[in-house]
């Protein structure tokens, strides 16, 4: 398992790049690796204007204390065999997104850190 930071970092410094560029970035890493970064992109983008995961919300989806509830590396992807994103999507997703990926990516590391959340579990 990667630290998220060192994806986020690694991914960020191969942009701007094509789909084909991204597929074999994506290849030297594993699928949870895979799926932590897809799920920190949509993390962050539902998160864009908080401070914290429960800003804002009714029901959070990240209870503090709890690594387990909530947020995860497969939150946004599901994993084998029930994926709700298809790992052959991953570089296209990047691909159409890596304009505001460095956006997701520092609302995703905020709301982290503002919600007590240890970052090197996810």
């Amino acid at each position: 398992m990667t630290h998220i930071n060192k994806l986020i970092n690694d991914l960020l410094s191969i942009l701007p790049a094509n789909k084909s560029k991204i597929a074999s970035f994506l290849s030297n890493y594993s699928i949870e690796d895979q799926c932590a970064l897809i799920s920190a992109i949509y993390i962050g983008r539902d998160n864009i204007h908080c401070n914290n995961f429960t800003e804002g919300r009714d029901a959070p989806y990240f209870i503090p204390g709890d690594q387990h509830i909530g947020y995860h590396r497969f939150f946004a992807t599901g994993k084998s065999p029930n994926w709700e994103i298809e790992p052959t999507e991953f570089a296209r997703i990047i691909f159409e997104k890596q304009n505001n990926l460095s956006q997701y990516f520092t609302a995703f590391i905020r709301c982290s850190g503002g919600s007590g959340y240890n970052i090197a579990e996810f």
